[in-house]
């Protein structure tokens, strides 16, 4: 086959018929996966233990190398490229992140910058830039050794640093087991928040199927025996699982994570609500098109309030207003019955 092929200018990564078969197991760890992912696209990989999907993860970069099936990065075929080569154009994220103890911060994230030729100064300048990209003052930080920062203060360096020679591919395992639920959440929050500027097209393999609802753009729900069981957005997922296991996996509650999925802007794409600025409200909160419906819930609770006032643009979401003729009012009634009809959400 040739070593190049058209599929399609929006891809990124190809799998086809990828398989891989360890010496002495008597089943697949990965049996014939075939999937594409787009530029830009944050793609999360979920299962249960055992499923293949990190072994799959672990295939895109070769450090597992597949038994059969091929591997196609930006159009070119690289199942049998120069695994060097190949890595130079893919940052990898692991939960043990892999900080080498003895190099400062600043240095280990200049580290592959350092094997790749680049001067000192422009390492140090990009490790610099990339540290304040992630959160973290270098100022403050980049001088400092691993065993000084916190866990999630390690993680994210370790996000930095597959980031340094600015690959146009993120791969991450589990990057944020090893931290405690709050700082789990905050990572997520600013990695998502970090993608928006980036757009990196990144591959995230997690067990945990809530913070694969939050991340992906779409998800790879993975089946014991490696069955890729569905492949599709968060919101497509919760509302038409493809079969019992998916619907099993994702477990109680899909209607209200469906509410973090959907935002303001979705539900007014129908009829809702009533324009009649007269009516009488009692501390009607403040949202904007892309607040979720989640958060709105929220504020409306916490205030006790009527609904919720739309407005174009927001500096402090959740303070009480008059109603204005550029508002749009919805009632708390109104926005959990169009919520619960409405189609919409992010693909």
């Amino acid at each position: 086959m040739s070593e190049h092929v058209s599929t399609g200018t929006d891809t990124m990564i190809r799998l086809d018929q990828v398989t891989k078969q360890y010496h002495g197991q008597d089943r697949p760890a990965v049996s014939p996966l075939t999937l594409e992912i787009k530029n830009g696209e944050f793609v999360v990989f979920v299962g249960p233990s055992g499923c293949g999907k990190t072994t799959t993860l672990r295939m895109i970069n070769r450090l597992v190398e597949p038994t059969s099936g091929e591997i196609w990065i930006n159009g070119q075929n690289v199942t049998h490229a120069d695994v060097n080569e190949l890595r130079r154009g893919i940052g990898y994220v692991i939960q043990q992140i892999g900080l080498l103890p003895h190099l400062t911060i600043a240095d280990n994230i200049g580290l592959v910058p350092k094997l790749l030729g680049t001067p000192k100064g422009e390492r140090h300048s990009r490790a610099a830039d990339l540290l304040e990209l992630v959160g973290l003052d270098p100022k403050v930080y980049a001088g400092r050794y691993p065993r000084q920062l916190s866990g999630g203060q390690q993680q994210r360096v370790g996000v930095a640093r597959a980031l340094a020679a600015d690959p146009p591919i993120m791969l991450m395992d589990e990057p944020f087991g090893a931290v405690d639920p709050i700082a789990r959440e905050k990572l997520q929050v600013e990695f998502l928040k970090l993608q928006e500027k980036i757009r990196k097209t990144i591959v995230f393999v997690t067990h945990d199927i809530d913070e694969a609802l939050r991340l992906g753009d779409r998800i790879a729900i993975f089946d014991v025996g490696s069955r890729l069981a569905q492949f599709d957005t968060p919101l497509n997922v919760l509302t038409n699982p493809a079969d019992d296991f998916v619907r099993d996996f994702v477990g109680a509650g899909a209607s209200v994570r469906r509410l973090s999925l959907l935002t303001i802007g979705d539900v007014l794409a129908g009829p809702v609500g009533d324009d009649d600025h007269s009516i009488p409200l009692h501390d009607a909160v403040q949202v904007t098109l892309t607040s979720t419906v989640h958060q709105a819930l929220e504020l409306v609770l916490a205030a006790r309030a009527d609904g919720v006032c739309v407005v174009p643009d927001l500096a402090a979401e959740g303070s009480p207003t008059e109603l204005a003729g550029s508002t749009k009012f919805i009632a708390l009634q109104d926005l959990l019955m169009t919520a619960s009809n409405t189609p919409g959400g992010r693909q």
